[in-house]
């Protein structure tokens, strides 16, 4: 992820419209999943997947959250087998 930090006169935080998180707060999560060896790409996907789904549905239900975060777990693999 290459986005600069928010500006208002530069306009929309494309981060913030991806996935529901400040540019700047990203790049803490970036660098605590770093700190505990989580690899970022796959989790933007499960934040990215979480955030499309919960933009359609305000209402998330425990159950379509673990499905989320079931589906980005098995995909884990793949992430870890390419870094």
């Amino acid at each position: 992820m290459e986005d600069k930090p928010y500006n208002s006169q530069q306009g929309i935080d494309r981060t913030f419209l991806q996935f529901g998180i400040r540019t700047d707060d990203m790049q803490i999560i970036k660098d605590i999943a770093a700190e505990h060896e989580v690899n970022f790409e796959w989790l933007q996907n499960l934040l990215e997947d979480f955030y499309s789904k919960k933009v359609k549905n305000q209402n998330l239900e425990d159950k379509h959250i673990e499905k989320i975060v079931t589906k980005a777990l098995k995909k884990l693999p793949d992430y870890l087998d390419n870094n």
